[in-house]
């Protein structure tokens, strides 16, 4: 099954407009939902306002976010993770080489379990989410060994349903077949597609036991521009989803952040490279292309 899916929405109130167009269109299967972002709330409420509105039923997902914006948590009990004003502050890289820093990796384990109870607590508390909930994270951040045993932990504790996480491994074959497209692909993601899918490979044992982290996706190789390439490779990705029995999404950015709502949330200046990018654009309208192959 092919699943047309938008990453972050609440980031931003535009974005989260540019997305809920594509749900009123009918174009969109699956969206995740930031929790931690100042616009939250407004955007939960523009989201209940326009559900109605949508051709079709749209799974919501919580993008749990330890990048950017402020921690839910009070700050003293995730010091590790975040800056004085309770910003967070450990980037992709320090919780990777954390997760093999003994006397470093229980401390953030634990504060990183507090958080995401706080985050999912918040989705909840606003309506959006109850039983089978969704889960995924902001720059795929559940693949890192120390993120992976606290989301573990907050699985194992039974507080909550869980019904899905996402599986961040990515299938090269579909590519194979399109040399034009793989050999297009910035050699960057060639990088974040053999670590995403080494540690998916951690991920999936993990959680097996419990029926999670199952499926692929389609966006790690083509990340940052997932343009007219995923229709040449669209038919090829289906046969793979048909033949393994499993959901494959196809990962999409297409809301994009305006430059006068940057605010200190903001405080990752790489991320707002991409957050402010017209491929954000070009994102959004391939969205709309892929209609006559979704059907």
């Amino acid at each position: 099954m092919i699943d047309v899916h938008a990453d972050d929405y609440a980031i931003s109130m535009n974005a989260s407009e540019e997305m809920l167009g594509l749900c009123m269109a009918g174009l969109l299967d699956s969206m995740s939902v930031i929790p931690n972002m100042s616009c939250y709330e407004k955007a939960v409420q523009l989201y209940k306002e326009n559900v109605a509105k949508f051709l079709h039923p749209v799974l919501l997902t919580v993008h749990l976010n330890f990048m950017e914006g402020y921690a839910l948590s009070p700050k003293d009990g995730v010091s590790k993770l975040v800056d004085e004003d309770g910003l967070f502050n450990i980037s992709w890289v320090k919780l990777f080489v954390c997760s093999y820093i003994p006397f470093l990796r229980g401390k953030i384990r634990c504060q990183l379990r507090t958080e995401i109870c706080m985050q999912i607590d918040k989705v909840v508390q606003s309506g959006l989410q109850s039983d089978g909930i969704r889960l995924d994270t902001h720059e795929h951040t559940h693949l890192i060994p120390v993120v992976q045993d606290a989301l573990y932990d907050v699985v194992k504790s039974g507080k909550y349903n869980i019904s899905f996480i996402r599986n961040s491994s990515e299938h090269i074959s579909a590519y194979l077949k399109h040399p034009d497209v793989l050999f297009s692909c910035r050699p960057v993601n060639f990088i974040k597609y053999m670590i995403l899918n080494f540690y998916g490979g951690r991920l999936v044992r993990k959680f097996r036991k419990l029926n999670l982290a199952q499926g692929s996706l389609c966006g790690v190789l083509m990340s940052g521009r997932m343009d007219g390439r995923v229709a040449e490779i669209y038919e090829d990705l289906k046969t793979i989803s048909d033949k393994k029995n499993e959901r494959l999404e196809l990962l999409f950015h297409p809301g994009k952040v305006l430059i006068d709502e940057l605010n200190s949330e903001f405080n990752d200046s790489s991320a707002n490279i991409f957050h402010l990018s017209p491929n954000r654009d070009v994102e959004n309208a391939q969205v709309r292309a892929l209609k006559h192959c979704n059907g």
